[in-house]
This record gives C-alpha cells, structure tokens and sequence, in this order.
C-alpha cells in the first residue's frame, strides 16, 4: 500500500501571490533542476501530439495567443490558443500544432512556422501584448480580441476570449511529477498562473509518488447566480399555456432503467414524452428558443468589457 497526503495550500502562499509570484508581464519561469528532460521531443511523440486542421480553416490557421511560457531545466513550454487548441494546450519546441510548427521559445516570445508556406509569427503574451497600447495593439499578432477586457480582469475570465473559461488546460506532466519537489516560489508561480485564469488550488494528494490536483472556480458562485438570473428570464418569457408544459416537463420523473434495457412500457413513455418536449419546442418563439439555449451560458451576464 502506498502513502496518500494532502497538501493544502496554505493562506500565507496565496496571499504572497501577488507580491512574490514569478510571472512577469504575462510570461511565467520556472525553472527545476531536470537533467532527464530532453531539449527537443523525439519524432514520434511529437506526431503523437499533432492535430490535423479542423475543415474550413486558413492555410494559415487563423489567429494564435501565448498565454504563458514555462521553463522546467532545459525545456521551455508555452501556453497556446488557437484554431487547434481552442481551450488551450501546453506545447513544446519543435512540436506541430496543427499545421504550424513551434520554432522558437524564449522567456519574452514565441515563434510559430506555417509548415506549408514557411511563414513565420511572433507571438508575445497577451498581457505583454494589453500593456503595450492601443497603437502597437493594432496589427499586433496575440493580441487580445477585445481592447476594453483586460487580460486576467474578472470579465476576461468569464469571457469566451479565457481558455479555461468552462475547464482546465492540463498542467505539463512534467510539473504534475515532480510538484512536491518544487521549490515554494517556483509553486507560487503555478498556482497564480491558473489563478490569472479562474481557478483556484485547493490542494494537492500524493500518493505513492502520484499527484493529484483539486481545484476550484473563483467565480463559482456568480456564474450559478447567472445561469439562474438566465432562467428566471426564459420563464418570464413564456404564456400561461407555455409555462404548465414546461413545469410538467421539469416534473417528470426519471425511467429507472435496469441492465440498460427499457421495457416495452418505457419505451412507450419515453416516444410520449419525446413528443411533448418537441411540442414544446415548437411553440416557443426564435427568441424563446434563444433564450432557452442560452441558460447556461453566464458569459453573456458576467464576461462584458469592464468598465473604463
């Protein structure tokens, strides 16, 4: 039987965060003494990490983001978004990324290689990118979308222009492995990094040298708050007739079904209830409808531009 703990992060590291946290101008270091990490990835882990390009795209993919730059030893890894990483993904130097190429990783940039026509992109982190102004914005490639939503403000984090605005981007296996043998400075930087994202570190579970992360949204509560806010807002919406189908759809209980077979009689039940929800459906109007899409969506009430 292996050992478990947990380490909890303690107040005095988040409350350090903001003052002692290794992340400058956007670009997170980290730096871990790993002498068996290799400077390029072999061949074949890196075609087991390409993505073919999602149909309809650009030979030149579309628009790219660093959000942060990390280094372990050796290894430098950076935080990209993109038409092939949408949520996020942590890739190395010289790893393919869809049809372009990571070519160069430095503390300050990266540099991307279209791997057809062998065009080249600088990208600079977002933040770095916020900072520079509205002129150098212009044109300026990793730039963010939306001038009036800062980077890591509350609205960017609730924002579609967040990676992890709906989950995670997973962490390098590299920092999940060796976590406990991370100095407290160089862990101040990680955890403040998904932080500047949305997400809080609970603690951390060892066991038998595997580590397990548990984390939280630091939203959490308003986006509940805003999903019910959308709720009450279709309901509102909807006619005395309306409203009784869909209260009596709510109300339906559920089929228990046993070894994943449904009886004859379960079978009959869920085509009458199939046809009172399309029924439903049918009577609402386009904006209705929207609106019921849209329930869960608390980007709408929470990831606005933030005030001037």
């Amino acid at each position: 039987m292996g050992t478990s703990a947990f380490e909890p992060i303690p107040n005095s590291i988040m409350n350090l965060l903001a003052a002692r946290s290794l992340l400058f101008s956007g670009v997170l270091i980290v730096i871990a003494p790993l002498a068996s990490v290799a400077a390029e990835p072999p061949a074949d882990a890196q075609a087991a990490r390409r993505l073919e390009r999602p149909a309809g795209l650009p030979a030149d993919g579309g628009t790219y983001q660093v959000h942060g730059i990390v280094q372990i030893g050796p290894v430098f890894y950076v935080s990209l978004k993109g038409p092939y990483a949408p949520h996020g993904r942590w890739c190395q130097l010289h790893e393919v990324f869809g049809d372009q190429v990571v070519d160069e990783i430095t503390a300050e940039r990266v540099v991307l290689r279209n791997r057809q026509t062998g065009r080249q992109q600088t990208l600079r982190p977002i933040a770095v990118a916020a900072e520079a102004g509205a002129e150098a914005l212009a044109g300026a490639a990793g730039a963010a979308d939306s001038p009036g939503r800062v980077p890591f403000s509350k609205a960017w984090i609730n924002s579609n222009e967040n990676p992890m605005v709906h989950g995670l981007q997973q962490l390098p296996i590299e920092i999940v492995m060796e976590w406990t043998k991370l100095p407290k400075e160089q862990k101040e930087a990680v955890i403040d990094y998904y932080l500047k994202h949305g997400w809080r570190l609970l603690g951390v579970e060892t066991v038998a040298g595997s580590n397990s992360f548990h984390w939280e949204n630091i939203y959490e509560k308003e986006r509940s708050a805003a999903i019910s806010a959308n709720r009450r807002e279709f309901e509102a919406s909807l006619s005395e007739q309306q409203k009784a189908a869909y209260e009596a759809i709510k109300h339906t209980p559920m089929m228990h079904v046993q070894n994943g077979q449904i009886t004859p009689e379960q079978e009959i039940e869920r085509k009458r209830r199939g046809e009172v929800s399309a029924k439903f459906k049918a009577s609402l109007s386009p904006e209705q409808r929207a609106m019921q899409d849209g329930i869960t969506d608390f980007t709408k009430r929470l990831g606005v531009p933030d005030a001037k």
